[in-house]
C-alpha cells in the first residue's frame, strides 16, 4: 500500500497509511511495524470472506452392482438425484450413468460435507426407488468414488457423463472405475478397492 491510500468500501485498504523511506535499510523500526501492522490487516480484513469452489465428480454403483438402472427408469431416478440435490442446496451439473452405475457432476455448498451429501442422496433415493420406481431394487453399493475438479474441467465432464451409454459398450463400468482410481495413484491393495 502507498502513502495516500484511502480505506475502501470493502475493506481491501487498511486505513492505516507509511511512507516507505527510499532505502528501506534507513527505516526506523516503528515504520517497519507500522508497515507490518498494515499489511496484516489487510489480510485479515480479505480473509474474513469465504469462498469455496467445492466441484465433484461422484460415482456409486448399484448394489452388487446389479444392472437396474433400466432405460424405461433411468430418467426418473436421475430426477429424483436431482430433486434430491436441491434439497441441500448442490448445484447440478449433470447427472447420468448407465444400466449399473450412476455419475453426478456437482457443486456442494461449504455447509454440508461430501459425506453426508451422498448420505443423504443415497438413503432418500434408494427408499423411493424401491417403493415406487423399480420393483426388485436391493439398493445402492455402499461405497463410492468422489473426484475434485476445477471449473474449467466441468465442461469435459459433463460431456463425458452424456456418453455414458456410448461409452460403456466397449469397457465395463468396474474395469474403468478401477483405472481411474489406479491413475489417480491408489493402490490395488487398498481394501476399498473394487474387486472383479
Amino acid at each position: 500500500m502507498l502513502a495516500g491510500d484511502k480505506p475502501s468500501v470493502d475493506g481491501a485498504v487498511s486505513g492505516i497509511c507509511v511512507a516507505i523511506p527510499a532505502e528501506p535499510a534507513k527505516a526506523p523500526a516503528l515504520t517497519l511495524t507500522l508497515l507490518f501492522v498494515c499489511v496484516l490487516s489487510n489480510y485479515s480484513l480479505n480473509l474474513s470472506m469465504s469462498f469455496t469452489q467445492l466441484n465433484y465428480h461422484i460415482i456409486f454403483s448399484t448394489k452388487n452392482r446389479v444392472k437396474s438402472i433400466a432405460p424405461q427408469v433411468e430418467r426418473r431416478i436421475y430426477t429424483l438425484l436431482y430433486v434430491l440435490s436441491l434439497d441441500k442446496k448442490a448445484v447440478v451439473h449433470r447427472i447420468g450413468g448407465y444400466e449399473d452405475h450412476v455419475h453426478m457432476l456437482v457443486s456442494l455448498p461449504s455447509d454440508i460435507s461430501l459425506s453426508e451429501y451422498i448420505k443423504y442422496i443415497k438413503q432418500n433415493s434408494s427408499r423411493i426407488i424401491g417403493g415406487e420406481i423399480c420393483i426388485g431394487w436391493t439398493g445402492w453399493e455402499e461405497g463410492y468414488g468422489a473426484f475434485t475438479l476445477r471449473n474449467s474441467d466441468i465442461d469435459t465432464v459433463k460431456e463425458y457423463i452424456v456418453r455414458q451409454k456410448e461409452h460403456h459398450r466397449h469397457v465395463p463400468f468396474i474395469e474403468e472405475y478401477r483405472n481411474w482410481l489406479i491413475e489417480q495413484g491408489i493402490s490395488p491393495e487398498e481394501p476399498f478397492f473394487p474387486k472383479v
